[in-house]
């Protein structure tokens, strides 16, 4: 799976507390009529239908088997502006 994630988002999630013993963790849910449902938490349990997409140096970006088909390709950034 292609996972990228910009400077300013590497920035970012190290301020939010990723580190060695935290990762970021991405999930796919079905939406219903609208669609796919993405969320993005901080954890520091694997599990195990688990497996690493995106390793540098302490940031570590965690999916489950199942929803990494939908992230392939995914961009991961971050903007503190109200519209983009």
């Amino acid at each position: 799976m292609d996972v990228k994630v910009t400077e300013k988002a590497k920035s970012r999630l190290h301020d939010m507390g990723v580190s060695d013993e935290v990762f970021l963790r991405i999930g796919v849910t079905s939406g219903g009529c609208s669609g796919n449902a993405y969320d993005a938490v901080l954890d520091d349990v694997m599990k195990e239908v688990d497996d690493v997409y995106y390793e540098d140096g302490p940031l570590r970006i965690v999916s489950d088997k199942v929803s990494s088909i939908y992230l392939d390709g995914l961009t991961i950034d971050f903007s503190d502006d109200l519209i983009e």
